[in-house]
């Protein structure tokens, strides 16, 4: 799980990637999900916080999360095992490794 960058969203990524609006940490509620079933197990937030990676046992994917009601699939899914994944800084790469292949870059812009 991860924070956005402005600290106010939860990403959660169990069973699915859940959103949690944080805003007001005595009441957390949910923001948004989508199911997942590729036994997801990393996530990160792009440095704008509109957009979250998650990476999983068969691929990396990415979501737009600026909008309501949840997250939307972006484009088609990075092949291959993604145990891990990272923005850089601009948020114009995505770093992705796992255990059966070394660190790839994305552009993503």
């Amino acid at each position: 799980m991860t924070f956005s960058p402005d600290g106010r969203t939860l990403a959660v990524n169990c069973a699915g990637l859940s959103l949690w609006d944080v805003s007001d940490p005595a009441r957390p509620r949910l923001a948004g999900q989508a199911a997942i079933s590729d036994g997801y197990s990393s996530v990160a937030f792009s440095p704008d916080g509109r957009t979250v990676a998650t990476g999983g046992v068969d691929a990396a994917q990415l979501w737009d999360v600026s909008g309501r009601p949840g997250p939307r699939r972006l484009g088609a899914a990075i092949p291959g095992r993604a145990d891990t994944v990272a923005f850089s800084p601009g948020g114009s790469l995505l770093a992705v490794s796992g255990l059966d292949r070394p660190v790839q870059l994305w552009r993503l812009r």
